[in-house]
């Protein structure tokens, strides 16, 4: 059953309503930290979650949620506040008129969340859509049902969230009922279904449809933080994360030893397999050999534990990088220089995030030509879960953005107010010839760079006034 049509933020005291909804926010956010040890428990409990201990769920999913509740608490109100255009900024035969934007909830929001991040993606999405004055529905991922129901109850206020089976038939019933947005993460081929049914029905869709990353080495002195932040990388979360490293572009000079130190940092590693990822890693496996690549290191146990996969891929193979692929695995390609880096990446339909390791001058330099929504310099996935940061999708990896204050405001519409208060409407008049003088003269004057502007403006208002005596 769906929320209420109407767009009711957390039921709360008399005050007002910004300190409503931050006084609701926090009492959200003690009740999550209080409940942690349940949510850890329900977290592991899901289809991905045997590869993850108890601290790492603490640091991955609860603490960045909470951070994130902590900064909706200070930042939404004044984010949310209706913003008015001053008049010296607006154009002058809008004289007399007020202009005010106001952001308004879009009403009924429905959040698909993943089974990778079952907590920390789906509940950020909901606290902003709840900040932001929604209702929201959630459709968690299959055997990620309890997670959604324990944030539920410490929200308290089935009007103002409510959980679904996790069958995906839920999203055309929901659909079917009506909600005014729908936020998804997950799979590539899931998303764009949903997008696709969405859209028949006319409501837009925020979604991040994961990654293939891409990491740039192109420092020598940078190779053995590289080297460790592509380990991590592949490490953190069982190696199931949408920003995690998996295509490695490295100069041709640096590419040997960038891979020794990888495969060092890889001894002894293993993570667990889900048969459906075991499945989809053996079979990109073999595309990749029938592509030219060569196995570094690498290898899956019979008790499905994997030592990650690391190979070295020819620039002609980078083809076989057209889908995502949630496992263990990265491959390096050598390149000429950064052009040719990027001119390959480039190829790769999936842009969501990408890594670059070098001096800060040229970190920044190269930035500005990947096409990526979140780039970091020197560091690996961690800094995205900074409550601050806008998380945005591009090409098969999604559209549009969460989280961040950008992500506030997605979870809203604009409502322009124009008020006329005096000052003249001569543009009801229809337009003849002293019309178009006048009009012609103020193009002269604020357009072009042919004459003073402030010498031809007592002109233009003498034209204005006969203008109006007339009519």
């Amino acid at each position: 059953m769906l929320p209420s049509s109407k767009p009711s933020p957390l039921p709360a005291t008399e005050a007002p309503k910004e300190r409503k909804t931050s006084q609701n926010l926090q009492r959200i956010r003690n009740g999550l930290a209080r409940k942690r040890e349940e949510l850890i428990d329900a977290i592991a409990a899901g289809p991905l979650g045997q590869g993850r201990n108890r601290g790492e769920i603490l640091a991955s999913e609860i603490i960045p949620t909470l951070e994130c509740c902590q900064f909706l608490e200070k930042e939404a109100a004044k984010l949310l506040r209706a913003r008015k255009i001053p008049a010296r900024k607006r154009p002058l035969w809008l004289a007399g008129t007020k202009l005010t934007i106001h952001r308004e909830p879009f009403g009924r929001v429905l959040i698909i969340g993943p089974a990778n991040y079952p907590f920390f993606l789906p509940i950020s999405h909901a606290l902003h859509a709840l900040a932001a004055g929604n209702t929201v529905l959630i459709k968690p991922a299959p055997g990620c049902e309890q997670v959604a129901v324990l944030f539920a109850e410490i929200v308290g206020h089935p009007d103002t969230v409510r959980v679904t089976s996790s069958d995906l038939s839920e999203v055309a019933a929901c659909l079917e009922k009506g909600i005014d947005l729908l936020v998804f993460t997950g799979g590539t081929t899931a998303g764009l279904a949903v997008s696709g049914l969405a859209s028949r029905y006319g409501v837009p869709v925020i979604s991040e449809l994961s990654g293939c990353d891409a990491c740039f080495v192109f420092e020598k002195e940078k190779l053995e933080l590289a080297a460790r932040s592509l380990v991590f990388g592949l490490r953190f979360n069982a190696s199931a994360t949408c920003i995690a490293p998996r295509r490695v572009f490295v100069e041709h000079a640096l590419e040997e030893e960038l891979l020794n130190r990888m495969k060092e940092a890889l001894t002894g590693l293993q993570i667990p397999l889900a048969d459906k990822t075991r499945d989809a890693l053996l079979k990109f496996l073999q595309r990749a050999e029938g592509a030219g690549a060569d196995l570094v290191s690498g290898s899956i146990r019979e008790d499905a534990q994997c030592a990650p996969y690391l190979l070295r891929l020819p620039k002609e193979g980078l083809s076989v990088w057209q889908e995502d692929l949630f496992a263990p695995l990265v491959t390096v390609t050598s390149c000429a220089d950064v052009s040719e880096a990027l001119r390959l990446d480039g190829e790769c339909p999936y842009a969501l995030g990408a890594t670059i390791f070098g001096s800060s001058r040229e970190t920044r330099r190269l930035s500005e030509g990947v096409n990526a929504g979140t780039i970091l310099l020197n560091d690996m996935i961690a800094p995205t879960a900074d409550p601050w940061l806008p998380f945005g999708a591009r090409g098969r990896s999604g559209s549009g953005v969460t989280r961040g204050a950008e992500g506030l405001l997605a979870m809203t519409r604009p409502k322009a107010i124009v008020e006329r208060r005096g000052g003249s409407q001569m543009y009801y008049q229809p337009t003849g010839r002293q019309e178009h003088g006048l009009l012609d003269e103020l193009v002269e004057i604020f357009h072009t760079q042919a004459t003073p502007r402030w010498s031809r403006l007592g002109l233009l208002l003498r034209k204005a006034l006969e203008i109006s005596r007339s009519h």
